[in-house]
């Protein structure tokens, strides 16, 4: 079950659901918030421009201004080793405004960030690691992470930590407003040091340095794992949360919270393994005035006892300001092993499959529908076509997608990626190709409709309505000097237009004419109505010429207009006279 507490007011309120994995889009936990415990929102790089780093000098030079940047870690950067403490060695001096991914398949810092009085910050994604275990003892005071001297509103999510010579990741001296999140903590077995003490908050008992009302740090749905001793963590003054998060495989007669001068620790459905070890779930460090522990009753103590030195502050400490939910104790060992760590907010399975691969619908038209793939930020799915000339989709919620507007007959491949919801977004990688292929098309176009002819002329003008198929190439015009049959296509190469002159052909011979529809696969409609035309002098257009033929003819009598007189001016003389009229007289009742 789980369980989500909301305090407005201080006044809880109960949602029960099933556990799932929760990969934020923002914080959760203090680093929501801001003085007075108004809304504040981690933005990091987000406002300035985005680049892809892989080197050492350019990723200092893009991470140490506090110019807003979204630096992308596609590899691991190994930070040059110094010599002495004075050179900080192999750290990155970190800048405010900044949000660090590390994207592909092992991103990660050989090294460390100092943060020093910096803000907004997200780290993301990322191994954060040391290779030489001999260098703690000549540079005892380098982390994974520091954040020092004021910095506030950070925002560490899914990160693997190990084998830093000191911390792992230490919020200290005056930090505030911090959340760490769905990280693991652990250290290899080449590492030879026993400094195995992984987030310390708060560095010194001395009330007058400024620890006192800071120091307010959320850490949820991490995981402390192999060789991890102490500072789990461990705490001065601040007011630190610490929930569902996963305690296994830890060296013994170690402990996970310290709890210091001055501090409130509230501790809510974390599970503490201690199978095979002696475990100390929380130590009291106290120099002047103890700090307080709470916790409630979802912590699993399991193969280790629940500490019974201390009281139980749960209700006399600070109420968490925030919303949040809550999976159950026994829960967390699955949620968080699963969850937490590097390579985790891309939408899963990565790369994603097909679980209908490309068919053919029709002749035009492929479908396909991806694997589902989960991850609780959303998943949004992206088709894209790489073969063949077809269209990819755009970013879509649905797993099915169908290509339509293809060519018949034609092979077209395609694969599929997916990517998360979340404010900083993974794409996953592509899926293998698959292809398919269109079916042949063998429908014709529909026949031509109200084919006509000028009749009477020396040419004759054809003339039909438009096809409106999407495939249509264009028209053939056939010709016979027999109705019905015996048709001969005039046309050498497709009409695209829906009309045709016939000229040069002659003057005392009725012709027939069809018009037929193509396809661009060569489909052809069967033929057209039938027209006919082509006897000189048949301008009423019944086959024969006789009286009735004789005022258009007329009209035209000794008309000195090449213009007017076109189609009728047989010699092109530009006068319709006896030249014509014995042409005529010649087709008179023939037919």
């Amino acid at each position: 079950m789980k369980r989500t507490l909301f305090f407005a007011g201080f006044v809880a309120i109960l949602v029960y659901a099933v556990p799932v994995q929760s990969f934020e889009t923002s914080p959760i936990g203090w680093a929501s918030l801001d003085d007075g415990n108004v809304p504040y929102t981690i933005t990091g790089g987000s406002a300035g421009t985005t680049v892809t780093i892989t080197d050492e000098p350019n990723f200092k030079a893009y991470a140490q201004t506090d110019t807003p940047y979204v630096i992308l870690v596609p590899t691991t950067i190994t930070m040059t080793r110094g010599t002495s403490r004075t050179d900080i060695p192999q750290t990155v001096n970190l800048g405010s405004n900044k949000t660090i991914i590390g994207i592909g398949s092992n991103p990660g810092i050989v090294g460390g960030f100092n943060i020093s009085n910096k803000s907004n910050i997200i780290i993301r994604n990322l191994n954060i690691s040391y290779v030489d275990n001999n260098q703690g003892s000549a540079d005892p005071w380098t982390d994974g992470i520091t954040m020092q001297n004021g910095t506030h509103h950070v925002w560490v999510d899914h990160c693997n930590f190990f084998d830093s010579p000191d911390g792992l990741c230490d919020p200290t001296k005056q930090s505030n407003y911090i959340t760490i999140s769905w990280c693991k903590f652990y250290y290899t077995p080449a590492n030879t040091s026993t400094h195995h003490f992984t987030c310390l908050v708060g560095s010194t008992d001395d009330a007058n340095q400024g620890d006192r009302g800071k120091l307010k740090e959320t850490f949820h749905h991490n995981w402390w794992g192999s060789g991890c001793k102490e500072r789990m963590p461990r705490v001065r003054f601040g007011q630190v949360h610490v929930f569902n998060n996963y305690y296994s495989a830890l060296t013994s007669n170690g402990y996970c919270h310290g709890v210091g001068d001055e501090c409130q620790i509230k501790v809510e459905n974390n599970y503490y393994n201690g199978l095979g070890i002696t475990l100390n779930a929380w130590k009291l460090y106290k120099t002047n005035i103890q700090g307080k522990i709470g916790w409630n009753s979802g912590n699993v103590f399991y193969s280790c006892t629940q500490p019974t030195w201390a009281p139980n502050d749960y209700n006399n400490i600070f109420v968490p300001p925030y919303s949040y939910t809550l999976d159950s104790g026994p829960n967390v060992p699955t949620i968080v092993q699963n969850g937490a760590g590097v390579d985790k907010l891309t939408p899963s399975p990565n790369p994603i499959t097909f679980s209908a691969a490309p068919h053919a619908l029709d002749n035009t038209s492929i479908a396909m529908t991806a694997t589902t793939a989960t991850c609780a930020d959303g998943v949004q799915y992206f088709f894209t076509c790489t073969a063949g000339g077809g269209h990819s989709s755009s970013w879509q919620a649905s797993t099915s997608y169908t290509d339509t507007g293809l060519a018949p007959g034609t092979t077209y491949t395609y694969t599929v990626q997916t990517r998360n919801l979340a404010q900083t977004i993974f794409t996953g990688d592509a899926s293998s190709p698959a292809s398919a292929t269109t079916t042949a098309d063998t429908t014709p176009p529909a026949i031509p409709t109200n084919l006509s002819a000028t009749a009477g002329f020396v040419t004759v003008g054809l003339d039909w309505n438009d096809n409106n198929e999407s495939d249509l190439a264009g028209y053939n015009v056939y010709r016979s000097a027999t109705s019905g049959s015996g048709y001969s296509k005039l046309n050498n190469s497709i009409l695209s237009s829906s009309n045709y002159n016939d000229s040069n052909i002659p003057l005392d011979t009725t012709y027939y004419y069809v018009v037929t529809a193509v396809d661009i696969n060569s489909n052809e409609s069967n033929d057209s109505n039938e027209v006919f035309g082509g006897m000189y002098g048949d301008f009423t257009g019944n086959g024969i010429v006789e009286i009735n033929d004789l005022p258009d003819f007329f009209d035209l009598w000794l008309v000195n207009d090449c213009d007017e007189t076109a189609g009728v001016d047989i010699d092109e003389d530009c006068i319709v006279n006896f030249y014509e009229f014995s042409l005529l007289a010649e087709n008179w009742l023939k037919e």
